[in-house]
């Protein structure tokens, strides 16, 4: 008996792989690297490996945006600005979080970029399916990471329902 809860204990005591959050700059707000993580672990395998900038110097109409390096390699950039809301930073880092769950299933791929295996033409940004998709995701991800967890911390609702993978 004493063998087999020794083996137990070296056999849990093995790390395990999971997904890597590397935040390039000192400085994240706790609730963006929360949020990055929880998602993550959630939605994505343990061999992606997401860069974070939170504070980026993008174009002033651009909050965020995402490239893949490599194959399971992302890097996420969210604009900063001085008088962007939380609310705005949180639904653009899920926004862009989506395109990574998007790029981890195989329904986004980049250089070219194709959705669910097609190319588009140039068009609106509201018109590409995957910006679309990754409205979405955003919308799904902030109900399931913010919403529902204060609904439930006030008893306003008694459990989460069954989690819709996507």
């Amino acid at each position: 008996m004493r063998a087999l809860l020794v083996i137990l204990a070296l056999l849990l005591a093995v790390p395990t792989n999971s997904q890597h959050i590397i935040n390039m700059y000192d400085g994240v707000p706790y609730v963006e690297y929360d949020l990055l993580q929880r998602v993550a672990k959630d939605y994505l395998g343990p061999d992606v490996t997401i860069y974070y900038i939170h504070a980026s110097p993008l174009h002033p109409m651009v909050n965020g945006i995402t490239h893949r390096t490599h194959h399971r390699n992302y890097i996420i950039q969210l604009n900063y600005h001085q008088d962007q809301s939380e609310l705005v930073r949180i639904e653009t880092l899920l926004h862009e979080l989506g395109h990574v769950i998007d790029g981890y299933q195989g329904r986004l791929t980049y250089n070219p970029i194709t959705w669910d295996g097609q190319s588009y033409p140039p068009m609106e940004w509201k018109a590409r399916p995957w910006e679309v998709s990754a409205n979405e995701w955003s919308r799904c991800l902030f109900y399931e990471y913010v919403i529902e967890p204060e609904l439930k911390r006030q008893g306003l609702i008694p459990t989460a329902g069954p989690r819709v993978k996507f």
